[in-house]
């Protein structure tokens, strides 16, 4: 009977152990991504403001600047197409297309300084994470990766891109 009762306690108390450390485990795991993001954003250079409410203002100016269809001066096989998504909170979707690299989507809004759009979530090939600004120049806009996971898109990397033609 003491053998019975010694070892239905023993499993209790390893059960109990071990859902304690599956519990910690998966706590940890989500902190882990948490961390890893907000690191990145420290390392990326994101500029910590909060991105401007919906305000005419700055929307219009924003929406002149960066809307459209976009070629890369580098190579003219690379698009990017930046479109609005919702009027209400003045976010953007954008579409790359790396040629022979890499077709990318995200999700940005309009830095504090209402000329800069910062990408908060993006995927490269539906399996990568990256992030990065839009910024405008004299000849166009220019995209500047911030933050990647994928090998071929490193953090540093620019892209200049100036509006596509439209074909005859």
């Amino acid at each position: 009977m003491k053998k019975k009762l010694f070892t239905f306690v023993l499993l209790a108390a390893m059960t109990v152990q071990c859902a304690a450390f599956a519990g910690t485990f998966s706590r940890g795991a989500e902190e882990g991504n948490a961390n890893k993001i907000s690191y990145a954003m420290e390392q990326s250079g994101h500029t910590g403001a909060p991105d401007v409410t919906r305000d005419v203002k700055h929307y219009g100016a924003t929406d002149k600047i960066f809307l459209g269809t976009w070629e890369c001066t580098n190579d003219p096989h690379s698009t990017l197409t930046i479109q609005p998504v919702d009027p209400q909170t003045g976010g953007y979707h954008a579409d790359f297309f790396f040629y022979r690299i890499a077709h990318a989507v995200a999700y940005a809004n309009i830095n504090i300084n209402g000329r800069q759009l910062d990408i908060n979530q993006g995927t490269i090939n539906e399996r990568f994470d990256f992030r990065g600004k839009f910024e405008q120049t004299t000849q166009g806009i220019r995209f500047t990766i911030t933050e990647s996971s994928f090998m071929y898109l490193k953090p540093g990397q620019v892209y200049e891109y100036r509006r596509m033609k439209a074909k005859p």
